[in-house]
């Protein structure tokens, strides 16, 4: 899968790796900043996606389970700004 200037390889699961479905249970989860939510999430919805979160972001599940979740960005900072720990 082409996203933006990024390849994103998806696959199933294989010998000892289970996908969420599988393990009942989350993961992972995946989030991908878009230029306009509103219509990225009209446009998933359209599509039968099933969507599990609409706040100015939505989260769906894919065929195994995995949650991705598309938000627009507010504010492109440094994470140490926000409070991320680098170590």
């Amino acid at each position: 899968m082409h996203l933006g200037g990024a390849w994103i390889v998806l696959a199933s699961a294989r010998p000892r790796r289970s996908s969420p479905i599988e393990a009942s249970l989350e993961t992972q989860s995946l989030t991908v900043f878009v230029d306009d939510v509103d219509t990225h999430f009209e446009r998933t919805k359209a599509s039968g996606a099933q969507i599990v979160e609409e706040e100015r972001q939505y989260g769906v599940e894919d065929l195994e389970s995995h949650s991705w979740f598309s938000r627009n960005m507010f504010a492109n900072v440094r994470p140490e700004e926000w409070g991320a720990i680098i170590s």
